[in-house]
Parts: C-alpha cells; structure tokens; sequence
C-alpha cells in the first residue's frame, strides 16, 4: 500500500491501530485548509445501529479545525451531547438530521461546495465566528476525563 503514488499515510507501520496516538505529520494540511470534510466510518444506515466517533473526528477537533461530517443521522447531536460544540450558524448543519443517505451525502456536497467559494469577507467572518468553537472543542478533549459509550 506504501507504494501507491499520491496516497498519504499518517503513519508507515499498518500493523496495529494508532488511533491512540496523535502525530504532527499531517499538521500542513490542516494549516492551509479551512475546514475538514470528515468522512466518519459508519455512514449508510443499512449496515446496523450506532454512531461512532473515531480519531477522525477527534483530529480535527485537536488541530483546531471546522468540520463537517460525512456520517449516520444524529452524529453531531451525539457530539454535541458529549459536550462539545459544532458549528451551526456558520456552517449548515441540516445534513445531520437527514435519514435518507444519498440525500444527506448531497447535503454535505452542497454544504462544502459553499464554503469553497466563500469570498475573503466571508472567509474572515468564517473564522472569526469558529475560532471561538474549536478553541473550546480543543480544551474539552484535551481535559476529557469521562467518556460516554452509549446514549
């Protein structure tokens, strides 16, 4: 799989899970970016019951960035349960309320779509009004010390 052009990998050795451990290596891609499309691990609601929040979710939250999540129905409202913040008003959020699967995914393109065309006003306006979020979202995960496995 490492020898695959344009693939990038956070880490070399595939052999175990490192979701437990943060690493700098793919800081420059949250530096030149705005926002993250997170794509969660569970999204068709045909494969069962649940949500999950994995690191994916969590490393945009430790670097500080906006996100929108490719993921089931009620994922944010399960974010937002644990405590932290998502970004409604700043970013549409709707998509998380949507049952329908290919309608939620057409949902969150749209919502992306949007926020790659926003003007440099809207751009600053933007992050003005997030920062206060991720800088919260940053602080509740790093003094996390309880963790809800189940709603």
């Amino acid at each position: 799989i490492s020898q695959i052009p344009h693939l990038i990998l956070d880490q070399q050795d595939m052999t175990f899970n490192h979701a437990h451990t943060f690493t700098p290596l793919l800081d420059s891609y949250y530096e030149n970016t705005y926002f993250s499309v997170v794509t969660e691990t569970t999204f068709f609601k045909e494969f069962g019951e649940g949500i999950l929040l994995s690191e994916k979710t969590f490393k945009s939250i430790m670097h500080r960035h906006p996100f929108v999540i490719l993921s089931r129905p009620h994922t944010l409202k399960t974010l937002r349960h644990i405590g932290y913040k998502t970004f409604d008003g700043i970013i549409n959020e709707s998509y998380d309320n949507e049952e329908n699967d290919i309608t939620r995914m057409m949902m969150v393109v749209e919502e992306t779509k949007r926020l790659c065309s926003l003007d440099e006003h809207q751009l600053n306006t933007f992050l003005m009004e997030a920062r206060h979020i991720v800088d919260y979202n940053y602080n509740i995960l790093r003094e996390k010390d309880t963790f809800l496995t189940e709603l």
